[in-house]
């Protein structure tokens, strides 16, 4: 009986940890989220604080459980399911609110903006600020005139992903075109194409990058460049950032920007299908190349779910962040993903104006082993309920991860949705796990190789067009 108590006290140790990340402030608590400023916190003290009671009195009588000698196996069990839904109903209401958040999108984007002018000086307490002379032929990050596709935070100076497969589309007139950027501890890599052409790798260790070192021919060029990776391992969620792409602009020299439109063609035209990819490092593409996990080792614009959007000739959004799961944080700071749906990073809301996903397909609990299923079926039940309302039109798509982790538990969620736009998708046997070229590390395989990444993107594509998901 000891050993099963300790046994059941390691799950509650697990569950409470778990629980932590569910429970919201209330009046006189700290903020939830530290991301948020007061009035956006205002409606997460509102929630009931029965809600959070109830999930106290829960966790109270799970330990009283574990600890008891007296009581069974099945009153134990009972136990943690009373938490579990003490957890949900909880993370439901957190939903809700987010949900609200995003709602109201011309109050927080007059939120943000005014924080932005503040930041810089303009219109806020500190007056108008002095205006700054820019060289000729220098583009800031946030002219309208370039183009961004996946997770950005973006301001009128610069702009910040740390998500892998984010892409950058500018058009342009002249005969040079070099990078700006501001370098982190951490360097990231990019890919940049020039008119179509191939793709060079550059890694972002110095201000100035020379996309063209010989020249271009006189006339007009598009650049498209897209980020291989952002390392999993350095701080990427709370500012100041050691691993991030921050683009400052273009420096055209005697050039001249030009209007996008002509090259807003496939997947960056407006009315292209836009998916999301909710994962982990399997998603962001961590050593799809080679077993190291810095961005030499790893490709985001090789993972299956690039691949797959570029099947569908679709807009994608890609969120792969290292070691995260549904019940714990990832690498680099960041927190667990029910944390991370609605920001770019610590602080960065996303554009709350940006049109929702047709598509999205989430990858998750490759990292949750360790979470019991009366644990982690709750809390994917709710990251789903939170991924609904926050795109009431989409199609959810939950895959069983590759390895099969948590594959039951996130069955049963998908059914107690109880929704048709909420599908299941089976990768059992897309790959081969022993001893095979599918996997990087051998002989068992956890991360997909180029190869693992491109058969994965094959069933996919098969399996969402089945679902009824067709290029636009």
């Amino acid at each position: 009986m000891k050993t099963c108590s300790a046994l059941l006290l390691a799950l509650l140790l697990a569950v409470s940890a778990f629980a932590q990340t569910l429970v919201p402030a209330i009046a006189g608590g700290p903020p939830m989220l530290r991301n948020l400023n007061a009035a956006q916190q205002a409606p997460f003290d509102a929630i009931d604080p029965l809600l959070a009671a109830a999930v106290t009195a829960a966790r109270n009588s799970l330990l009283t459980a574990a600890l008891s000698e007296t009581a069974t196996g099945a009153d134990r069990e009972r136990a943690a399911q009373v938490l579990g839904a003490a957890e949900t109903a909880l993370a439901l209401a957190r939903a809700d609110v987010l949900a609200s958040l995003q709602g109201t999108p011309a109050e927080l984007v007059g939120a943000q903006r005014l924080t932005l002018a503040q930041a810089a000086g303009r219109g806020g307490r500190g007056g108008a600020a002095a205006v700054v002379p820019r060289p000729a032929g220098r583009i800031p990050a946030g002219d309208a005139r370039i183009r961004y596709m996946g997770r950005w935070d973006l301001k009128p100076e610069v702009a910040t992903t740390v998500n892998s497969g984010t892409g950058i589309l500018f058009r342009f007139r002249g005969t040079t075109l070099k990078g700006l950027f501001q370098t982190t501890t951490a360097p990231s890599q990019v890919y940049v194409s020039i008119d179509g052409g191939e793709k060079a790798i550059h890694t972002v260790d110095k201000a100035e990058i020379d996309f063209a070192p010989g020249g271009l021919a006189a006339g007009d060029h598009v650049v498209e460049f897209e980020t291989k990776d952002v390392s999993q391992n350095s701080n990427r969620w709370t500012p100041p950032l050691a691993a991030a792409l921050v683009f400052t602009g273009f420096d055209l020299g005697a050039g001249e920007p030009l209007a996008p439109e002509p090259a807003l063609v496939g997947r960056w035209s407006p009315t292209a299908l836009r998916m999301e990819f909710i994962g982990d490092s399997i998603t962001q593409g961590v050593r799809a190349i080679s077993m190291a996990t810095d961005p030499t080792g790893t490709d985001g614009i090789r993972t299956y779910s690039y691949l797959t959007a570029a099947a569908f000739h679709a807009s994608i959004t890609q969120v792969g962040f290292g070691a995260q799961g549904i019940t714990h944080g990832g690498g680099g700071g960041v927190p667990a993903v029910g944390e991370t749906l609605y920001f770019n990073y610590a602080g960065s809301l996303t554009d709350p104006l940006a049109r929702p996903p047709d598509v999205v397909v989430i990858n998750q609990g490759t990292n949750d082993g360790a979470a019991s299923a009366a644990v982690f079926e709750p809390a994917y039940l709710a990251f789903l309920t939170r991924v609904r309302r926050a795109y009431p039109q989409a199609l959810i798509a939950a895959m069983r991860p590759f390895n099969g982790t948590q594959d039951a538990a996130i069955f049963a969620a998908v059914q107690k949705m109880r929704d048709p736009r909420v599908i299941y998708i089976d990768t059992d046997r897309w790959l081969e796990v022993t001893s095979s070229p599918d996997y990087t590390e051998q002989p068992t395989g956890l991360h997909p190789t180029l190869n693992g990444h491109a058969k994965a993107a094959k069933f996919l594509t098969a399996a969402l067009t089945a679902a009824g998901v067709r290029p636009r």
